[in-house]
């Protein structure tokens, strides 16, 4: 194993950011999990560090690009009508199964009704996952 890729000195490029998967606190909101641990585990570029999303419990969603409307209502019924487009196109949502070959870009429910999809294909282990993260060799998001 190479070295632990977040120590890299100082370098500033643009603006100074603070990356949560590279510099957790524990005032994050949603932090991703994982982050901060030590050696690879915790490398925030590697398979084991996941964000949990900006909604946190829907799976991977569109955003609806272009101006934002001012008005609330208005907003919404775009979001909502994006987003119901984006899902009778992006294929069919399953039920986890154990032992099952999954592909990138599968979706499935889990039992608390989460929506995962597969970032990383494989095939599933035996206990069902209880959020994103590695499950058999399959890496959900």
């Amino acid at each position: 194993m190479g070295a632990d890729p977040r120590v890299v000195g100082e370098v500033f490029d643009g603006t100074t950011l603070r990356d949560a998967a590279v510099d957790p606190r524990p005032t994050d909101f949603l932090p991703p999990t994982n982050a901060g641990l030590e050696g690879e585990a915790g490398n925030p570029h590697g398979p084991n560090v996941v964000s949990p999303e900006i909604h946190a419990v829907e799976g991977n969603r569109p955003v609806l690009a272009g101006l934002v409307s001012s008005d609330p209502a208005v907003q919404e019924a775009a979001e909502t009508a994006h987003l119901a487009e984006w899902n009778s196109t992006a294929g069919t949502i399953t039920s986890w199964a154990a032992s099952t070959a999954y592909e990138v870009g599968d979706r499935v429910t889990i039992a608390d009704g989460t929506i995962l999809t597969a970032a990383v294909a494989g095939t599933s282990g035996t206990v069902e996952p209880t959020g994103p993260g590695t499950d058999g060799t399959v890496t959900w998001a």
